[in-house]
Formats: C-alpha cells, structure tokens, sequence
C-alpha cells in the first residue's frame, strides 16, 4: 500500500516516527536504515485509516488463523530523504530514501531508492535501497520465510 504524507495515528502523534517493534529473536528494533535525517512528515489529522483500515484488514483463515494484518508493508512519500524500514504494530512503515536530483538533500547523503521485490503470488516481500553508485543496501524480507515473526495483538478488535 502506498501513502504519499505518512499516517497520522492519534493515539501516537509521531507514530511512523515512534518506538519500532522488537524481533522477538534477538530482542533488536525493527527498525533498518538511517533515522533523524529528517524532521516528521504526517499528516496533521486522521482518519483512523491504521486503526480501522490497515490493521482490520486480516488475513484469511487459511494463513495464520487470520489474526495477523493483511497490509505488510506502507511504502511512504513525502519526506525526501527519509530512508528507513520501521515495524509498527505488525506492519512495516518504509521510506524511499531521496531518490531526485531536482531538491531535498543534505550535503554526503548519496541518493537512493527503494526496490520492493515481491513474489509467490505475494507470500515473500523483500525489500532495499539502491544507491546512486550502485550499491546495494539495507535488504530486509518484509513478509515469508527468514521474516521476524509477527507480535499478533489483535484480540481487541
């Protein structure tokens, strides 16, 4: 799913900028890229689009018991050279990472991209940056095997 200004959530202003799930493998935050190269971009008012969207869209019974979110992964626009895959409540939040050479930048900061590489029929989702030297960084499977398992919260809906 794609939102060019990243969700607001009430309950947690600066959420996309908030405290990332932990992987329960190593107890590390599911956070992966560089953070604070920027200030917030969200939007300024919600429409609990996270709370009654994102988050009640489960999955079928037939995976995982449809307790845990259909929605794996919003990419966000908007904050130019914001670079980082963050997991909140399950869902990933990822920034592109400044790829134009038309503006937004900071001195050093070498311009990238995302790249979603999404297969078996959606099952596995990976994703990196690219940079503009060709680099490769920062891959991650987002969904599928060697994915950091799921928090599964979802009894109160």
């Amino acid at each position: 799913m794609f939102f060019h200004i990243p969700l607001y959530v009430p309950s947690s202003p600066r959420f996309v900028y908030g405290t990332p799930d932990k992987d329960s493998r190593t107890g590390l935050p599911l956070d992966v890229g560089l953070q604070g190269l920027e200030g917030p971009g969200s939007a300024k008012k919600s429409d609990v689009m996270f709370e009654n969207g994102l988050l009640k869209a489960l999955e079928s019974e037939h995976r995982a018991g449809g307790a845990i979110p259909e929605v794996k992964v919003v990419a966000n626009g908007h904050c130019h050279i914001t670079e980082d895959c963050k997991r909140m409540q399950d869902v990933w939040f990822c920034f592109g990472g400044g790829g134009s050479y038309s503006g937004y930048s900071k001195v050093g900061f070498d311009r990238r991209f995302r790249v979603y590489d999404i297969s078996d029929y959606g099952e596995t989702i990976k994703t990196y940056k690219r940079s503009e030297h060709d680099e490769v960084l920062d891959e991650l499977i987002i969904a599928g095997s060697g994915a950091a398992p799921t928090i599964v919260l979802y009894d109160s809906f």
